[in-house]
């Protein structure tokens, strides 16, 4: 620093005492300074914790500087990485890329690139990188060095590797299928078929429609699934009856990334079989199911052994998005992803099986769109009739571990596929007239319990598991293939490898060269044990079912509609309520609730006989020991032996709720912080008012109007400061929910003044409300919550300034309708925020209410402000809309139905010339930790006729109290002191004298404290900051009731 400035600063520092507009700016410079030092940590942090590789490269190539993600990347410490330049780990083939560029960029003619390369691991093995590079230069152009960014690619590489694999097993599955299947054009021509489809048509079949070769018809039969597809864009399906056997036809369009079909895969599957053992299943566990269905979680029911799914309910169909004949036959591991697989099953299945029966676990599924979910698993093996069986119960938390993963669209296409069909594919390569090695698919686990490699490993293991009673059978198969005899499908035994036997139909396909010699023959191998088990499913499905109604984790109630008494409930219920089995069957389910009235009215008004699962509007239940507990209730309606009944699920939802309130508690201390610097402003101001006037009054050669004036600018500062206060801890504090009128002006009013306060003065506000606006029931602090929400969204969006818009105007139902259409009141009232700020284009509008979701940067927002306004309007059983434009600002409208009957408040006035006499002549014990306080209220009391004590903490007031009781009549005390708290100084008190009146005074009493004070026994409360009268009035009330 030159010697100008040391003498400018110390000119400016000499000023400091006499100008304090200096002392502000050297504060704002200070600011500014520590700004830029945090700047500096975070971008070292930025570079240190990147999950993506950052090195500094020399302009001779050798790196200067890498992060830690580089060295996790290649398997070097970063300080060896350091040591090297950029081709010492790159591939040799591909070295002269970044070499390239080095020398291009030198040279002035590149400044950027973007490439992939590949480079060798530490530990030997190839790493798949995407690089983006970029030279930076000095400000005469003079190249310093290169910064470049490396992405670990070589999953992305590997997954494309294995669909290439993919298709190429598609390939072979398409052409040996049972099922009938052809790909059609855009012109609904057939453009190619497998065997099966020539075999159900009748001559060339390529280039001509479906219905002409299979019905020869020269349009579409009746309820054709083709043109329906090309009008809905969906799966379309439809049975078919020819010559006996009964068909199911699928239709699936293939579409481009226009979303416009191109073609269609058209599957023609014969399902005589299934169809007749479906009617004999479905005859027998009519009643079980409707119990089965109404279970709240998704279930799956697995044979321990096979890994085989034998049953599920609809809510695990909705889970995967499948339906039951896509679940059941198929393996367990279809719910799971691939890559979690382990020997063809799912981690918590082998789990589950093996020594962790009964617990929780934590797994993902995947639906059959691809979509994955995280789920909650409780598993438990049963036996039936010598049978076991997993049960599991899946619930749904993809909330809490949200994962989204893209499928390609053409992945998608060959999935759809190959999961319509239940086979594996096999290859057996064919030498001399000799089969010399064998391919089994991966789905051969499914079947045989065998994985490919197992088979590639023993070539003689398919002959050896083959039953031994069919071997001749095989051998004579193979033997006709080799020797160029026609064959057909062959079915029979095989010996699984967990030992049971099962079921296969095996298709072989020989392959020739051009000369006619074989070289291979493949082969689809059909695994048709689903007969066998759908059979044994018949006959247990009773002890089943009742094991369900057990296991089910919810409390489970078989309710006559007619009596309301309680025909069966499960152990989740005698569990969850206290009372034993037998006590249960013997109440009214109306018994167990806090509103039996709304109980009774509630079944009353239900529907006699449904397959829907209905939600019942209950709150509240009690166990057997009093204890009232929030509950969820889901029930289905249904007949049974005459009598119409209703199963209930009733779940506690205590821990749910409790979560819920401390979220919405979270978001209210989130949003009173973001007015932290607002509030500060303003109480600043207010000090710095009731200072200056305190100074006017020292000097006492002021007038008698000055003085007036002065002490009237206190009090309005005081009041300003009080009301402050106490709206922010509206906001601020755990309250229980509550429903009332409210007065939506006055509240929006209200909010609007402490914002004006608050926010920066660069934000404006408009205010326009409807004339008579009605009231609406609801919660003032959620509705507080839910509009302060909103306005510090509206502020962040207008950095600049701006201004906020709030309106208030009625809705009637219809115009209502029009956009909701589940509104059902006669009137709402629409509540608009509108701001000037930068706006939202539609893929963020998409996302604003999704939980975690925020724009802002890094530490300003967790992203629940919006969630918890979308939950507060949906428990006011309203609705939410809103309007964005990039550039034009935002507007959210909130509808709230109105109150049906509207309660106008009256205001009570008091005869101002009516001034009651607050004097007294009894003792006051004073508890106050403030001098300045202290003072006041002895010369409150004192001049108001009172005999006062003093103590300055609880401890001195238990043991003043215990001196002089007898002289004692009144505790003003305040509620936080040192030593002991509030409420335990009350209960000494009450111990030394039982009818001991105390007041408590506190600038912040929470209700649930409030609570237990009044139950412990305090006469009346104060509100900090008080005035003499507000005292002296709440004493003479609590002395004069005796």
């Amino acid at each position: 620093m030159d010697s100008q400035s040391r003498e400018r600063i110390n000119r400016i520092s000499a000023k400091a005492n006499y100008k304090r507009s200096v002392k502000a700016n050297t504060s704002k410079l200070e600011f500014k300074k520590k700004g830029m030092e945090k700047d500096s940590d975070l971008i070292k942090a930025i570079f240190d914790l990147a999950n993506i590789g950052v090195c500094v490269v020399g302009t001779d190539g050798r790196f200067l500087k890498v992060n830690k993600e580089m060295s996790r990347i290649f398997g070097y410490s970063c300080r060896q990485i350091e040591k090297m330049d950029i081709n010492s780990f790159t591939h040799p083939d591909d070295q002269a890329i970044g070499t390239e560029f080095l020398r291009k960029a030198l040279a002035g003619k590149v400044q950027r690139i973007n490439f992939e390369k590949r480079y060798i691991h530490k530990d030997g093995h190839i790493v798949y990188g995407y690089v983006s590079s970029t030279l930076v230069r000095d400000k005469k152009g003079k190249p310093l060095y290169f910064i470049s960014y490396v992405q670990d690619i070589t999953r992305q590489k590997q997954a494309e590797k294995k669909l290439e694999l993919a298709a190429q097993e598609w390939q072979k599955t398409f052409d040996s299928s049972n099922d009938a299947i052809c790909l059609l054009d855009s012109k609904q021509r057939i453009l190619r078929a497998n065997n099966a489809m020539h075999r159900i048509a009748s001559g060339s079949i390529i280039g001509k429609k479906c219905w002409e070769v299979v019905h020869g018809t020269s349009k579409p039969i009746d309820g054709c699934p083709i043109p329906r597809m090309w009008k809905s864009k969906s799966r379309e399906k439809m049975e078919l009856q020819k010559d006996g056997i009964t068909y199911e036809v699928t239709v699936d369009p293939i579409l481009n990334d226009k979303k416009k079909i191109v073609g269609a895969v058209h599957i023609i599957r014969d399902i005589t079989e299934k169809k007749l053992m479906q009617a004999m299943i479905e005859e027998s566990e009519e009643k079980y199911r409707l119990l089965f269905s109404s279970a709240r979680e998704a279930i799956f029911v697995a044979d321990v052994d096979s890994g085989i799914l034998v049953d599920c309910n609809e809510v695990a169909c909705n889970l995967v998005e499948r339906s039951r004949d896509e679940l059941i036959g198929k393996h367990q591991s279809i719910l799971h992803p691939v890559e979690d697989l382990i020997n063809g099953h799912s981690l918590t299945y082998l789990q589950h099986v093996s020594g962790k029966n009964g617990e929780v676990l934590y797994d993902r599924i995947i639906t059959k769109s691809g979509k994955i979910k995280d789920v909650e698993i409780k598993g438990r093996i049963i036996t039936v009739r010598g049978r076991k069986l997993l049960h599991g119960l899946f619930i749904d938390v993809t909330e809490r571990k949200k994962a989204e993963q893209a499928l390609r669209d053409s992945e998608e296409r060959f999935k759809r596929l190959v999961e319509s069909t239940t086979d594996y594919i096999y290859s057996v390569k064919v030498e001399n007239g000799k089969p010399v090695s064998t391919y089994h698919g991966p789905a051969c686990a499914t079947v045989t319990g065998y994985t490919s490699e197992d088979y590639r490993n023993d070539p003689n293991l398919w002959y050896r598991m083959v039953y031994d009673e069919d071997k001749p059978l095989v051998v004579k198969m193979v033997s006709d293939i080799v020797s160029g005899v026609e064959v057909h499908p062959l079915e029979h035994r095989i010996v699984h490898k967990n030992g049971s036997i099962r079921w296969v139909r095996n298709t072989p396909v020989p392959q020739y060269d051009k000369n006619g010699n074989l070289i291979a023959y493949d082969g689809l191998i059909s695994d048709i044990t689903d007969r066998k088990l759908a059979e044994q499913k018949l006959a247990e499905s009773e002890a089943l079912y009742r094991e369900l109604f057990e296991l089910e984790s919810d409390a489970i109630f078989l309710v006559d509609n007619t009596t309301g008494n309680i025909i069966e409930a499960n152990s989740a219920a005698v569990s969850l309520y206290g009372y034993t089995h037998d006590e249960l069957v013997k109440l009214k389910i109306t018994d167990l609730s806090t509103e039996p009235e709304d109980y009774r009215k509630t079944i009353q008004n239900a529907p006699k006989d449904s397959n829907k699962v209905v939600q019942l509007p209950i709150a509240h239940h009690r166990k057997k020991n009093g204890e009232r507990f929030p509950v969820e209730i889901t029930a289905r309606f249904f007949t049974l032996k005459g009598k119409t009944v209703h199963i209930e699920a009733i779940r506690d939802i205590t821990e749910r709720t409790r979560l819920q309130e401390e979220l919405l508690q979270s978001q209210k201390m989130q949003s009173i912080g973001t007015l932290a610097g607002g509030i500060a402003h303003d109480f600043n101001n207010i000090l710095g008012i009731i200072l200056g006037h305190t100074k006017l009054i020292e000097d006492r050669q002021i007038d008698e109007n000055v003085f007036r004036k002065s002490i009237s600018a206190i009090q309005q500062s005081v009041q300003r400061g009080a009301s402050l206060v106490k709206q922010i801890l509206t906001y601020a504090r755990k309250t229980e929910t509550t429903f009332e009128l409210i007065d939506l002006q006055t509240l929006l009013g209200e909010l609007v003044a402490m914002l004006k306060q608050t926010f920066p003065k660069m934000i404006t506000f408009a205010e326009s409300y409807e004339t008579d606006l009605p009231k609406i029931p609801g919660d003032k602090t959620q509705l507080n919550q839910a509009f302060l929400n909103l306005c510090v969204n509206a502020r962040d969006a207008m950095p600049k300034g701006g201004t906020i818009s709030i309106r208030a105007n009625k809705i009637p139902l219809e115009q209502m309708r029009a956009s909701f259409s589940k509104a059902d009141k006669d009137l709402y009232v629409c509540v608009s925020v509108t701001d000037t700020g930068e706006g939202m284009d539609e893929s963020i509008l998409q996302r604003i209410f999704d939980p975690f979701f925020t724009t802002k940067p890094f530490g300003q927002g967790i992203g629940m402000g919006l969630p918890v306004v979308f939950g507060i309007v949906q428990a006011h059983g309203g609705f939410l809309d809103v309007e964005s434009k990039i550039g034009e600002g935002s507007t959210f409208k909130l509808f709230f139905p109105a109150a049906e009957i509207q309660i106008e408040q009256t205001k009570i006035h008091t005869d101002a010339e009516i001034v009651p006499d607050l004097s007294g002549k009894e003792t006051v014990l004073i508890v106050e930790d403030e001098e300045f306080l202290i003072d006041i209220l002895k010369h409150m009391f004192e001049t108001n006729g009172y005999k006062i004590y003093i103590a300055r903490n609880g401890l001195d007031a238990i043991e003043i109290y215990r001196q002089h009781q007898n002289q004692i009549d009144i505790v003003f005390t305040d509620l936080g002191l040192p030593g002991i708290c509030g409420l335990e100084e009350l209960r000494r008190l009450k111990e030394i004298n039982p009818s001991v009146k105390v007041i408590f005074a506190s600038g912040l009493i929470e209700p649930n404290i409030k609570s237990e004070l009044l139950k412990a026994g305090a006469k009346g409360f104060v509100q900090k900051p008080y005035e003499i009268t507000s005292v002296l009035r709440t004493v003479r009330d609590v002395l004069d009731k005796r």
